[in-house]
């Protein structure tokens, strides 16, 4: 049957070498990418997986994976590794990420993931937009989070954290455990929830009302993509998260990722980045490097000091990213942080633990302790949103309940492999009792 072979399964045979061959071949070219670079590089296994299998068949998280590729670049201020075939640059050295992300940030706009917001318009918002449009939507979205806005969203944090308390009471009154992460979905849904034929004065609102004013794009979407972001990013912030410390152990976002938008030199080399190039920068690797936290895995708030910060590098603190693409939703999501932080702290206070020992939270040093540089903070939009959030929030609910840490907390936290953001695979379940 075959036109040059008399058996099919020679025909078979040959096309299935001749494809492997191929195979083998592009692989073998594409991984000698930055050889050819003369770039300190991460050689890729024989697969075609490169330097991620584990993060592609989910055995860990992202964030383990790029810490593992981090630490095989030690000494190196920055380096290649390859996701499949692709080439990509990590960068380690502080100072080089400054240049990335703030002194040359119009060479690298863009983060690298493309979408296609036709097929899956939720994904058309700040954080995937590119280029012109992510620049004008985002001066659009900044002013919902001016002071005469916020005054008018106060009520809506009044009524749900009053929600929230009587939600809670009669797990309370049992001193049952509950989920914390589940709790403060719950509490995030409701601030940004929204009922048909009703109105009310929060975020979402706003963007509505800018929508209908032409002020955000025609798309009938966009307004909801927005909210759907502020609420995924700050869902994700808030649940596990404990001040700065905790966003050092567990950032938001573990990795950042941008896409070179035009060309760019590295500092000392000759390597021209050329657009389309893609790099990478491991927040959560550089906030574990001993180098700049000593004994990484030992939650200390101690080491945002004023004197301790000054000893390090700005930029081995990347939490939320940095430069003018930080994340716009950062300090809205920092108040949910903030409201459970002090709950939460509990499951990150490994080194001293005791489960049967409530935590008294109205001891002066708590309000000293997480509501520390909030003037700093300022300057970021939703700061005052976040600091009227948190205040409402360990009022209404601190007030009222003790937690501690009970047959189901995890110590230290299990993360789930599969997931992007650091999330709790059994989450984060603590004991609630009234106060006397």
């Amino acid at each position: 049957m075959g036109l040059i072979f008399d058996s099919l399964s020679v025909d078979v045979a040959v096309g299935v070498a001749t494809s492997l061959v191929l195979i083998c071949i592009f692989y073998s070219y594409s991984y000698g990418y930055w050889r050819r670079r003369n770039i300190p590089h991460i050689p890729a296994p024989f697969s075609i997986f490169g330097n991620v299998g584990d993060m592609l068949f989910m055995k860990k998280t992202p964030a383990l994976v790029s810490r593992d590729n981090y630490n095989k670049l030690e000494g190196e201020p920055y380096g290649g590794f390859f996701i499949g075939p692709n080439p990509v640059m990590l960068i380690r050295d502080p100072e080089v990420i400054k240049q990335v992300l703030v002194k040359n940030f119009t060479s690298f706009m863009d983060r690298h993931l493309d979408i296609d917001e036709k097929v899956n318009p939720v994904e058309e918002n700040l954080f995937f937009m590119k280029g012109e449009k992510w620049r004008w939507l985002r001066s659009k979205l900044t002013p919902t989070f001016s002071s005469g806005k916020l005054k008018m969203m106060f009520h809506v944090l009044t009524e749900c954290a009053s929600e929230m308390n009587t939600y809670v009471e009669p797990i309370a009154s049992k001193q049952e455990c509950i989920e914390m992460r589940e709790l403060f979905a719950q509490y995030n849904t409701e601030i940004v929830g929204e009922k048909n034929d009703i109105s009310r004065n929060d975020f979402l609102q706003l963007l509505i009302q800018l929508k209908k004013k032409g002020y955000v794009t025609d798309d009938s979407t966009q307004s909801k993509e927005d909210a759907y972001l502020y609420y995924k990013i700050g869902d994700e912030a808030s649940s596990v998260r404990k001040e700065f410390e905790t966003l050092r152990k567990y950032p938001t976002i573990p990795i950042l990722e941008r896409k070179c938008t035009k060309p760019f030199t590295f500092p000392g080399t000759d390597y021209l980045m050329k657009k389309g190039d893609k790099l990478s920068i491991p927040a959560y690797a550089i906030q574990h490097d001993p180098k700049y936290y000593p004994d990484p895995e030992r939650f200390d708030p101690e080491r945002f000091t004023e004197e301790a910060k000054q000893s390090r590098h700005p930029f081995t603190y990347l939490p939320f990213g940095e430069g003018p693409r930080i994340c716009i939703a950062a300090m809205y999501s920092s108040a949910h942080r903030r409201f459970c932080s002090p709950l939460l702290s509990l499951t990150a206070h490994a080194y001293n633990s005791d489960r049967t020992k409530s935590v008294n939270l109205r001891t002066p040093h708590v309000s000293v302790l997480y509501l520390i540089e909030f003037e700093q903070l300022m300057t970021v939009a939703g700061m005052r949103f976040a600091l009227m959030q948190i205040k409402v929030g360990l009022v209404s609910l601190l007030s009222k309940y003790k937690f501690s840490p009970c047959e189901k907390t995890d110590i230290p936290i299990v993360l789930l492999p599969k997931a992007f953001f650091l999330t709790p695979t059994n989450g984060i379940w603590l004991k609630i009792t009234n106060r006397d």
